[in-house]
């Protein structure tokens, strides 16, 4: 793991210099050196950097990619400061009948600035290009050198059909690779003229959220002012509202937030109130967790919206209760005396599990190097916010657990003489004085709590022998650590 100058420019240009890993690193090692390095350069803090670790991140993942095409891969700088990359398998070597003054193979010698296709952010088509298609002749035309004129035809496939995504995509594209393109506009501001030309077209809605976590401060760009006042359907809007408010809490734009519901009262409000009353909820979600003006002030426009739509209570009942736990959760002085699980269980009330898993990584590295500590951690915290830790069980229960770490009767089996001789050693243990060695044992040998209940229940003349299978069940701060235990140990690999 490389350490970075202080200075970005003095960056290095190779990606996976950048990233601090190596040329043969997998999809998998890059995100986790990219999520490393965002974690110390936000993007509302350091705007400057975050974009280099983003590009860096972008291109390592494309020639990756090219990798699994085209064999290995020499990366080298071209005095002009881009990246020159070649192939150094067998498809790299010239033609025997080749003229050596010619042009090489397009395997040989691929130019990484612009990929042969780009009509997502994952998925790259294959070299394999249709001159009969205008996008590809445009794309070509600006990936053979010269981007001006392929941006050129792009705008005019563009105006002649400002209803159709691809054209919107392939521009934003073009300038995420090119930005000297156009120095008035970036690129996400074409991603949002398309989503209103389109109508929040899915193709373009999907690239755009994922943006957004890639880079929240896209949501302060004034091209999406108006984004939710488009005529589209009601599940893309709230779609973008969702993936919108979440970028807007991370780096404090609040406005946008209560810029974003006045569009959406015009559309909601009247014809469909509980869409309306549950959007409300939604963006109070964001709100309560943050002492800012600007979400104290949007929290009590909520609040003022809420109070027209009493008669909507009993008919939104869920919702009613589900804020009622989040106020007390986020109310609550005693959450923020750990602020990693605070940090962990406010994010889980807003964002998908697949975006809190860094804060869950940060949080459980602690407890799987300390079991002891985490025990009198967690159950400090238990103790002292009951509906906090109570939020942060839940967050561990819906974790993805691999299949092969499921509680299984043939483990049981196979570990039942490891786990007999351990068990022989408890006879007349008090269970807390037991309790930092079981968990430190479940870890250590990748068994569920679950399980020793299921092998005492089994073995009745051990029950009297160690503690009662009932407090194993009944300890839930030790199952909720050796739930997260467990899932990161396999995480790890």
């Amino acid at each position: 793991m490389s350490t970075l100058p202080d200075n970005p420019d003095d960056w290095p240009r190779d990606p996976f210099q950048l990233l601090g890993i190596t040329s043969q690193a997998e999809t998998d090692d890059v995100r986790r050196a990219y999520t490393r390095l965002v974690r110390r350069y936000r993007p509302d803090e350091a705007p400057h950097e975050f974009q280099k670790i983003r590009a860096a991140y972008e291109l390592a993942n494309q020639l990756i990619e090219l990798r699994s095409t085209h064999g290995p891969l020499s990366v080298s700088a071209e005095a002009d400061g881009s990246l020159r990359v070649q192939t150094t398998g067998p498809s790299s070597e010239p033609d025997a009948d080749a003229s050596t003054d010619g042009p090489q193979s397009p395997q040989a010698d691929v130019d990484r600035s612009f990929p042969h296709s780009r009509h997502d952010s994952r998925n790259p088509e294959s070299p394999a290009s249709s001159a009969s298609n205008p996008l590809d002749a445009a794309w070509n035309l600006a990936r053979n050198g010269d981007p001006d004129g392929g941006r050129a035809a792009l705008l005019s496939l563009r105006d002649a059909a400002p209803h159709d995504p691809e054209p919107w995509l392939r521009l934003f594209w073009l300038h995420v690779l090119v930005p000297q393109l156009d120095r008035e506009r970036n690129a996400g501001d074409w991603l949002l003229g398309g989503l209103q030309a389109t109508a929040l077209s899915p193709r373009l809605l999907d690239v755009y959220c994922d943006e957004l976590r890639r880079s929240p401060v896209l949501v302060r760009s004034d091209a999406g002012d108006s984004l939710l006042a488009v005529d589209a359907p009601r599940e893309r809007l709230f779609e973008a509202s969702r993936s919108r408010w979440r970028a807007a809490a991370y780096v404090n734009a609040w406005e946008r937030i209560d810029r974003d519901l006045d569009h959406l009262r015009t559309r909601l409000m009247i014809d469909h109130p509980d869409d309306w009353v549950s959007q409300i909820f939604a963006a109070l979600d964001h709100a309560v967790w943050s002492s800012q003006d600007g979400a104290q002030r949007l929290a009590s426009r909520c609040r003022h919206e809420l109070a027209g739509f009493r008669d909507r209570e009993l008919a939104l009942s869920h919702e009613y209760e589900r804020h009622a736990f989040l106020l007390e959760l986020a109310s609550d002085p005693n959450m923020s005396a750990n602020e990693p699980m605070r940090r962990l269980i406010r994010n889980s009330w807003t964002s998908p599990i697949a975006d809190i898993l860094p804060d869950f990584e940060r949080l459980v590295q602690e407890w799987v190097a300390f079991p002891a500590g985490a025990l009198q951690t967690v159950t400090s915290f238990a103790h002292a916010s009951p509906v906090g830790f109570d939020q942060l069980w839940r967050v561990m229960r819906q974790l993805p657990v691999r299949e092969e770490l499921r509680p299984s009767q043939q483990r049981v089996t196979d570990l039942g003489p490891l786990m007999t001789q351990y068990f022989s050693t408890l006879s007349g243990v008090d269970y807390m004085a037991w309790r930092s060695s079981f968990l430190e044992f479940c870890l250590q040998e990748v068994i569920w709590p679950e399980e020793f209940v299921e092998y005492l229940s089994r073995r009745p003349s051990w029950m009297n022998a160690g503690p009662a299978a009932e407090e194993i069940v009944n300890d839930a701060v030790l199952r909720c650590i050796a739930c997260g235990g467990l899932v990161f140990l396999a995480s790890m690999g």
